[in-house]
């Protein structure tokens, strides 16, 4: 299995490659390309930063991203993966990312950085095949492919086309699924898997359904029990003896909401874009004469005590859980998770404390003390 270092990206990404005759144009300007490569040898560390490489080729961080991963885990050599067709593959799914705030290409990426980064220092493709690694990651790519920014709330509530195809299940995440698929029924130069074998393909066909379907948050607190009392169950001295693909899933849910475990100027930033997110479609639920989403509405919504919020009752539990399996993540993830938590919490107490002065209240000169001194 691969070292916890990651590879040059010139040994693995084929325009990189020295008189290697590549049959699409390079994604990044040639200039570019010694930054990209320090970038990403960078992409096995959890305080990886998505948005620079971000900056350097806006409209490829997903590919890059993609095409080091999958190729850091050799999983092109093993399963017969066409270089030009994988990357005709990469381009159409990044193009099919929209320019939400949030649910983005960049968004993708960073999911994929955090699934990779398990998988290098979590160990976590212990419990895995090649084909279920592949899978995962595959998964991570397209998890929120053609999101419109609207989450299934919003399209239950407007009876949309999407809510209308997929019977008001899992809308959003069906339509990914959907998109992908009929993508690659369609488009002959896009059928990455086509050299596996008819069961493997089958078989990555299922698992990415099923991975992509649970990273609706309306499963969340279901497949969390799962996970925990499968986890319970666990022999004396045995590490997992669970299904493969219930661990594919948590990791799965896990990276995909994660941000706020991030080192603390980049879970700000992810906090800022996903709750203004919210906010464009709390303006369109007022404009329409909806009821507004919970954390939606900006007039109401502070974003310290919705990233508290979150935390506590869903990611910690969350991480917490992947734990007890994965002592890493006690050692790396936690201490940040808990440190983000607590700036959190001052921010919202010293919100509150503002907003009781500025209605006249009389706050005690204690507690905004605290609260100031944590925030800063």
């Amino acid at each position: 299995s691969p070292s916890s270092a990651c590879p040059r990206v010139c040994a693995c990404v084929p325009w990189a490659r020295a008189r290697q005759v590549y049959p699409l144009k390079p994604p990044i300007e040639p200039r570019d390309m010694p930054e990209a490569r320090r970038l990403l040898s960078a992409a096995g560390d959890w305080e990886w930063d998505v948005f620079q490489l971000a900056k350097l080729c806006p409209a490829h961080v997903l590919k890059l991203t993609a095409w080091y991963i999958i190729n850091f885990w050799g999983l092109d050599r093993e399963f017969r993966l066409e270089q030009a067709k994988l990357y005709r593959w990469l381009d159409l799914v990044e193009g099919l990312y929209l320019n939400n705030p949030y649910h983005n290409s960049t968004h993708a990426a960073d999911v994929l950085q955090t699934v990779h980064y398990f998988l290098v220092h979590g160990h976590f493709q212990q419990y895995l095949s090649k084909l279920e690694i592949l899978s995962l990651l595959l998964s991570a790519i397209v998890h929120d492919l053609e999101h419109d920014g609207l989450n299934n709330n919003f399209h239950k509530n407007v009876c949309s086309e999407r809510a209308i195809r997929h019977n008001d299940r899992s809308i959003q995440e069906n339509h990914h699924l959907t998109t992908l698929l009929v993508m690659m029924q369609q488009d002959e130069s896009v059928r990455v898997l086509e050299n596996m074998s008819k069961a493997q393909q089958g078989d990555v066909r299922r698992l990415v359904i099923s991975l992509v379907l649970s990273t609706d948050m309306s499963t969340h607190f279901a497949q969390l029990k799962e996970y925990q009392d499968q986890l319970s169950k666990r022999p004396e001295g045995a590490v997992w003896n669970g299904q493969s693909e219930l661990l594919m899933r948590t990791i799965l849910h896990c990276c995909d909401i994660s941000n706020p475990a991030k080192p603390l100027p980049l879970a700000r930033r992810w906090a800022e874009l996903v709750l203004e997110e919210f906010f464009q479609q709390g303006d369109r639920e007022k404009a329409m004469g909806l009821p507004v989403s919970p954390q939606c509405d900006r007039d109401t919504t502070t974003l310290a005590k919705s990233q508290a919020g979150f935390i506590k009752f869903i990611v910690q539990p969350s991480f917490q859980a992947l734990a007890h399996l994965f002592p890493m993540i006690s050692s790396r993830v936690m201490p940040m998770l808990a440190a983000n938590q607590a700036y959190w919490e001052a921010r919202d107490a010293f919100d509150a404390a503002a907003a009781a002065f500025n209605n006249g209240d009389s706050p005690k000169r204690g507690a905004c003390v605290r609260a100031c001194v944590c925030v800063c």
